[in-house]
């Protein structure tokens, strides 16, 4: 079974450039649904059926999406994705959006790894970093496998 991935993604720039990111690549799956962010919208896949993995660094599409915040300037989004953050499109963003900053946080508990993603325009920096850090800051607690033995008593 493949692990979840919690990605907090927080989006700056203009409020313009924002607005065409939201309509661009963001689908509402239901009628009355919220947006959510549409994997097939930024990379699109050559067929139908088709491995996404190559091209999206994850087998599926976004699970889940929460925007979290919204101002004119930016966007905080929750995402959740399976196996692993979808670094190609992470990129891919920021190819077309070249005004934007972007800039992510990714939990993934299943396997003890956390990464922190900068990208803006055609540059990125991916930076393995403390789980346990990045698992708090997302989560607001930390992970349960790490608390001390007076939890247990």
């Amino acid at each position: 079974m493949p692990s979840l991935v919690d990605n907090i993604m927080t989006i700056t720039g203009s409020r313009m450039d924002i607005a065409h990111l939201l309509y661009h690549c963001f689908t509402a799956w239901e009628p009355d649904g919220d947006p959510e962010l549409d994997f097939e919208r930024i990379i699109p896949l050559q067929g139908e059926g088709e491995c996404a993995l190559p091209y999206w660094g994850t087998r599926k599409n976004a699970l889940e999406t929460v925007i979290m915040k919204k101002w004119p300037d930016s966007l905080v989004l929750w995402l959740r994705t399976a196996s692993s953050t979808p670094d190609p499109v992470y990129l891919k963003l920021g190819e077309l959006y070249p005004s934007l900053q972007f800039h992510i946080m990714a939990a993934d508990p299943g396997n003890g790894r956390a990464v922190i993603i900068r990208v803006t325009g055609k540059d990125a920096v991916f930076d393995d970093v403390d789980f346990y850090t990045v698992y708090e800051l997302i989560y607001g607690e930390p992970p349960p496998d790490s608390g001390t033995d007076e939890e247990w008593l």
